[in-house]
């Protein structure tokens, strides 16, 4: 039977795990959704709330896992790389807030006048949302370079 603290660190990997691959196909979805004009979109959409969903509740469980962690380990004397790594990855559910959430309120936006805008225009629409995400990727990287150094 596995111990609180190997039990929280196995949920804390498992949700880390989800979080960092839920996104990875998002932005080629959303290219090539916006490729197809409205109804593109208007199928994107539930795919993108699903991935959020799962992208949230996984960002959460990492979270509180890891606040588990800390109160079961060592507490306030936690290392100063885990404490890096929570700061870290506040950072990047913020991102998620304040750049891919309004990158998706463009797309939605601009879903009517889709089929009037020249291709670059869709092509930028996409790229917003993909510098987004993978900011958002990145600082999880780091997240994940940090606790594992």
């Amino acid at each position: 039977m596995l111990s609180p603290y190997a039990t929280v660190r196995l949920l804390h990997l498992a949700s880390m795990a989800v979080w960092l691959g839920a996104g990875l196909l998002a932005p080629q979805d959303v290219r090539e959704s916006l490729e197809r004009g409205p109804t593109g979109v208007d199928a994107l959409m539930p795919r993108l709330r699903r991935t959020a969903r799962v992208m949230n509740a996984s960002a959460y469980a990492t979270v509180a896992s890891g606040l588990g962690l800390i109160a079961l380990g060592r507490g306030w004397a936690t290392p100063a790389p885990i404490w890096c790594g929570l700061g870290l990855t506040l950072l990047a559910i913020l991102i998620g807030r304040v750049l891919i959430r309004p990158a998706v309120g463009a797309i939605v936006g601009a879903r009517d006048t889709l089929e009037a805008l020249p291709a670059h225009a869709r092509a930028q629409l996409a790229r917003r949302f993909t510098l987004a995400v993978r900011a958002e990727d990145a600082v999880r990287c780091v997240v994940l370079t940090v606790m594992l150094a």
